[in-house]
């Protein structure tokens, strides 16, 4: 395997390791806007009524 190809292959396995990454991190933050925002807004209202 020549040295151009090694270059080509490492760029192409970074270029995916970041996409993953990314597609990751975007997934875990929506993730966290549809599922702990309204779980937390949720507890929050019901410890305030549970308060009044």
């Amino acid at each position: 395997m020549d040295t151009i190809e090694w270059i080509r292959k490492k760029q192409l396995s970074t270029f995916f390791t970041k996409t993953i990454i990314l597609a990751g991190g975007v997934a875990f933050g929506y993730w966290v806007i549809f599922h702990g925002l309204p779980l937390a807004l949720e507890h929050s209202l019901s410890s305030l009524t549970n308060w009044k």
